[in-house]
């Protein structure tokens, strides 16, 4: 193995044969990334398990697949199969040929799967030596089952790693809640179990590598030494004694005096709109952080071979592609996951195979996808879990009717929060909840975060999410100006305007041109106008237009797949979008009243 320092229980866990079957039980900071990149270094060159077919790696969400990825490619590991639950399931479906993957959800992908692997239909798990699966307290419900039924399909000789940290376990509540109407109602520390009953040992990992003040030190130590959650009440008062330094603006003051990332978290994905919303009109590009599902694929894939002109291009010239770009990018690891997902068995890889493919929203390699850089995310405590930041402030709001009022899902949720730090932890008061709540409009395609008045009917901002731009054509009624406009500006963290498209929006359905200035960089999608519509009204009874829409901004700039062309913007099926997401504050012109 590459010299690398570990500790003794990170060393036990990582030196492990192929058949062997371990519980890694991992508190914040105690490095069970690096025993994840050490263990699969030991399996591939020490004890030669085939990285492609003898070993997977999975893990509950992107961030961490990604945390994973970056270390094994560090370390000169030859390429491994690292993927969330979410995408082996799809693969594993779709290789099985008798479902449209398009048309299943999340949930029934992963129960269609459970069902190939408990039926043996799955061949490729003939093939495993050892599975590693990461972040094991999140893995709850239907995923549960399916790791289960994993592990218990894998040959006699094959092993096992789970690593995780049931003090974290802030998923299982979800599971009490609607108990009659979830799938499946397994738990994490059931996943645990049926680990154990095959044979699993238990290795706990004891050091701390992520703290480096007295309050970090604190917060991880509030963990009890067996690995259960930490006492209520001790959480509770940790918190209450953490400096509060007033509101936003005190933020801000922060960030102007110190360097590193800054992570603000919050209960809710509409807390952290409204604060990423103030903290951009104080100058701050705060990104707000994705959901695990909200797939964006990275702006370089359009860039390289949106205006290619053969229908397939080799690893030379696609090389040339990239230098022409002048980003920074791993071009062998990028060349490598295009071909993943083009699924390219020669030297070549087919551009129309590709972007039939990733239209078939399967499984996309971590390499594919944008990857967040700025200094100020403001999350969730969920969407947070298993990253760090140099320092956390822990966002407060007038409404604290969406915290969790069991003591110990509280103090999980909150033991993670206080745990994401490596130097300062903060208290602040975020901007005013009190209107803001998340509804599901009769005929829309589900809940979206508004901004409420004093009447239930009363709609003042309304949630854009990232999926919601047009990405059926290339955008722009010049699209390939438009197209210009995105590669070559600096878009990103620019605020947008939404006006009412004249010729395309309906009485009843409006479609929105994003504009920055006067340029229009998007449209909005049908869905997007459909549910606007479904909570606002319709015009069909209403004596004025469609309102202009403000407070949108671009996360960043994306790669789009759609129908190829054959000529313009999109004529090989790939352009670029901006990425667009807020709370849009709704302005209705006096004039049409």
């Amino acid at each position: 193995m590459t010299e690398c320092v570990l500790d003794h229980a990170q060393s036990t866990a990582a030196a492990v044969d192929p058949d062997q079957r371990q519980i890694v039980l991992a508190g914040p900071g105690a490095g069970k990334t690096q025993v994840v990149s050490a263990l699969v270094e030991n399996l591939v060159l020490d004890a030669q398990v085939d990285p492609l077919h003898g070993l997977l790696v999975l893990s509950f969400s992107n961030a961490a697949v990604h945390a994973v990825d970056a270390r094994l490619r560090a370390r000169d590991v030859p390429p491994v199969s690292v993927r969330t639950i979410d995408s082996l399931a799809a693969r594993i479906v779709g290789d099985a040929g008798d479902d449209d993957l398009a048309q299943m959800g999340f949930d029934a992908r992963i129960a269609r799967a459970t069902e190939l692997i408990r039926e043996d239909e799955w061949q490729d798990c003939e093939d495993l030596e050892h599975v590693v699966i990461d972040e094991v307290q999140d893995v709850v419900g239907p995923r549960a089952d399916f790791a289960a039924a994993l592990i218990r399909a894998l040959p006699a000789d094959a092993g096992f790693t789970l690593l995780g940290d049931p003090a974290q376990a802030i998923y299982d509540f979800q599971l009490r809640e609607g108990e009659d109407s979830r799938p499946s109602s397994t738990t994490s520390s059931d996943l645990l179990d049926a680990a154990r009953a095959l044979g699993a040992a238990t290795v706990a990992l004891t050091g701390q590598y992520r703290a480096q003040s007295r309050d970090a030190l604190g917060a991880a130590a509030l963990r009890l030494p067996s690995g259960e959650p930490p006492d209520p009440e001790d959480v509770d008062d940790f918190w209450d004694d953490v400096v509060h330094v007033g509101g936003l603006d005190s933020v801000v003051g922060h960030m102007e005096r110190t360097d590193g990332s800054v992570a603000m978290l919050t209960h809710t994905n509409g807390q952290a709109m409204l604060a990423a919303g103030e903290l951009r009109r104080r100058g701050i590009a705060a990104e707000v952080r994705r959901s695990a599902r909200q797939r964006v694929l990275d702006a370089w894939i359009a860039n390289a071979l949106a205006t290619a002109d053969a229908s397939s291009v080799g690893k030379k010239d696609f090389m040339k592609l990239l230098d022409e770009q002048e980003v920074e990018l791993d071009g062998h690891a990028a060349w490598r996951a295009l071909r993943h997902a083009a699924g390219a068995k020669g030297r070549e890889m087919d551009i129309p195979s590709l972007v039939s493919r990733l239209r078939a929203r399967g499984v996309v390699p971590p390499d594919l996808l944008d990857k967040p850089g700025g200094r100020a995310t403001v999350s969730t405590t969920h969407r947070a879990k298993g990253l760090e930041y140099d320092d956390v402030v822990l966002m407060e709001f007038p409404s604290r009717r969406q915290e969790s009022q069991d003591p110990e899902d509280r103090a999980r949720v909150r033991f993670v929060a206080l745990t994401r730090a490596r130097r300062f932890l903060l208290r602040a008061d975020g901007p005013d909840d009190r209107g803001l709540r998340k509804v599901w409009a009769p005929g829309s395609s589900g809940p979206r975060w508004i901004v409420g008045g004093w009447k239930q009917w009363q709609t003042r901002s309304f949630e854009m999410r990232v999926d919601d731009v047009d990405v059926s054509t290339p955008p722009g009624d010049e699209s390939q100006l438009v197209q210009q406009f995105l590669r070559h500006e600096n878009v990103a963290g620019a605020e947008v305007t939404l006006r009412p498209h004249p010729r395309l929006s309906t009485l009843t359905t409006p479609v929105f041109s994003v504009l920055m200035g006067s340029t229009e960089v998007a449209r909005t999608s049908h869905q997007f106008g459909v549910d606007f519509a479904a909570r606002v009204g319709s015009l069909e009874r209403k004596r004025r237009g469609w309102p202009t829409l403000s407070g949108g901004y671009v996360e960043c700039v994306a790669t789009a797949v759609g129908e190829r062309t054959g000529k313009g913007a999109g004529r090989n099926g790939l352009w670029l979008i901006p990425v667009i997401s807020g709370l849009l504050t709704i302005e209705w012109s006096d004039l049409d009243d």
